[in-house]
């Protein structure tokens, strides 16, 4: 009896740090809080079976999930028309598929490295977020080196990437954890606090050295955004008032603009829909000297693309497809299974198809990276902007 209710206290308070996990994210910044929650989590998995480690980590993986989309069934009710009850579980089961990578971490570490899991659950715990973030097409939500993006941690962000950060976050939480173990135990609690320095200097080192140069080119944008509400955006009836709103807003690009950008699906019908306006908006390019990036939605071969196209005067057009779609949004994880149940409470949705690879799109002589909204969590198709940091130049434009 006292066992079950050690172990329903630590599932509770596995649960309580997860849903804490999104303050460590934009906006709220609690950078420090990721570290804080990863050294309870590990001294909660600590000195106890692999099936309750595991069962610790799914309680903490779907308190953080749960709490990091709940914002998804609010669109699915309001926009998709999905019940709240429908909408919930939806939201509910995929927080659950989350939360199975990190009890994976916590599970193999109490499995294979007992004795010394307090130095394998760092690189488990980032291992099993990269597993996450690419099963599936991935899911990189919540990522912990995202946690660290304006703190000093960050600074190794251009050597080690995303993941490099969050091994370092980590890290840092078992050094501390294995300092408060053996802090009687003068050799082991100096090599932790000379653990804990290394990590924090070699990341104040690394935020010093300017990884990027400024241009001599500049390069003139203009950012627009037409502010429809998306209640009237995907409106038949509204579609000619959206459309104008955004062709005036390119006719009003001042005079030596390089570029126009223009957000995600702008333009909400296919480009096969509207070729006379896509024919002036080239000639006013041309006009202009002025490339614009447009998201509009494409079709080509019977298959339907969430795409970015380049116009760049009386030039052919370039494409980007969206690579990485939003699951049960864009497309539908495991079709052949799920695709008849969700189409009969949504017809329609999850219709797109992936693009087949990164490209940059010219503009001006200069390589613009792509990106559409929701593949910016993709660390290892985009690199973590550190620009603002170093004083560098951005990727490239992406359209939202």
């Amino acid at each position: 009896m006292k066992k079950g209710l050690r172990l329903r206290w630590r599932w509770g308070l596995a649960v309580a740090l997860g849903a804490c996990w999104p303050f460590a994210f934009a906006p709220f910044d609690l950078s420090f809080l990721a570290i804080v929650l990863l050294l309870a989590l590990f001294w909660l998995s600590d000195a106890v079976t692999p099936r309750t480690a595991a069962t610790i980590g799914l309680a903490f993986g779907f308190g953080a999930f749960a709490a990091g989309i709940y914002w998804l069934a609010i669109p699915l009710h309001n926009f998709a028309h999905m019940s709240w009850l429908l909408s919930a579980g939806a939201v509910a089961l995929l927080a659950l598929y989350c939360a199975i990578y990190p009890a994976l971490s916590l599970w193999v570490a109490a499995k294979w490295w007992a004795q010394s899991r307090l130095f394998a659950l760092p690189f488990l715990w980032v291992g099993a977020e990269w597993l996450r973030a690419h099963l599936f097409t991935g899911f990189p939500w919540l990522a912990t080196g995202y946690s660290q993006t304006w703190s000093l941690l960050g600074g190794w962000a251009p050597l080690l990437g995303q993941y490099g950060v969050g091994l370092a976050t980590a890290g840092v939480a078992a050094l501390i954890l294995f300092l408060i173990r053996h802090r009687a135990d003068r050799r082991k609690a100096v090599a932790a606090i000379g653990g804990i320095v290394l990590l924090y200097a070699g990341a104040a080192f690394s935020q010093d050295i300017h990884w990027t140069a400024r241009m001599h080119k500049q390069l003139t944008v203009r950012l627009i955004q037409g502010d429809v509400p998306v209640t009237e955006k995907w409106n038949v009836a509204k579609l000619s008032a959206v459309l104008d709103t955004y062709v005036k807003l390119i006719l009003a690009t001042p005079k030596g603009t390089n570029l126009v950008v223009l957000p995600e699906t702008a333009f909400p019908v296919f480009q096969t829909q509207v070729p006379g306006l896509l024919r002036n908006l080239q000639r006013w390019s041309a006009e202009h000297h002025t490339n614009i990036i447009l998201g509009i939605v494409e079709y080509a071969k019977h298959h339907y693309y969430n795409a970015a196209l380049d116009i760049d005067g009386l030039a052919p057009w370039h494409w980007y497809r969206k690579q990485h779609l939003v699951p049960f949004g864009e497309y539908i994880p495991f079709p052949q299974l799920l695709a008849p149940l969700v189409r009969h409470f949504l017809p329609g949705l999850g219709s797109f198809t992936p693009g087949d690879g990164p490209s940059t799109l010219n503009v001006k002589g200069l390589k613009a990276g792509m990106t559409i909204c929701y593949e910016e969590s993709f660390s290892r198709d985009m690199p973590m902007n550190y620009s603002q940091r170093t004083g560098g130049q951005a990727y490239g434009p992406c359209t939202h």
